[in-house]
């Protein structure tokens, strides 16, 4: 638990910097209540990549968890289409990665249409199934291995 804690303080401090680098730019085209909802979303969501990460780690050796971290998550990262736009043979794989599914919800709790491809409650679902998911199997495997 203090993992998924201090994850949290280290996603905070992170879209923190991110929201007030944009505000002084003035980039952000969209209310300070809207920023708010998305810096929380955002935080919040960290979770389902800690259970991830968890998982990970408990398959793993110590060693090797970094690397292997860093071949889930930066692929899923670049596939979901956060930072580039898709071609169009990848784009309907997008809803496959979490990282697609918590934009979703922030940007659509945010009220921010403009991006938005799916309800808020269906990304909100395949979040929680993927922390469950993978929490559950990281907390059975930690329980059997020690």
């Amino acid at each position: 638990m203090a993992k998924v804690v201090m994850s949290m303080v280290v996603s905070a401090i992170a879209v923190s910097l991110v929201a007030v680098a944009a505000l002084l730019a003035g980039k952000i085209t969209i209310s300070l209540a809207q920023v708010a909802i998305i810096w929380a979303v955002l935080i919040a969501g960290s979770i389902p990549f800690c259970a991830m990460g968890l998982l990970i780690g408990s398959l793993v050796s110590g060693s090797a968890a970094p690397a292997w971290g860093n071949l889930v998550f930066l692929p899923m990262i670049w596939l979901s289409g956060l930072f580039i736009p898709l071609p169009a043979s990848l784009e309907r794989w997008v809803v496959l990665w979490p990282s697609f599914h918590l934009d979703q919800l922030a940007l659509g709790l945010a009220g921010v249409d403009k991006f938005r491809f799916m309800p808020p409650a269906i990304a909100a679902a395949v979040l929680v199934g993927v922390t469950v998911v993978c929490g559950g199997f990281a907390i059975r495997r930690l329980a059997r291995v020690g």
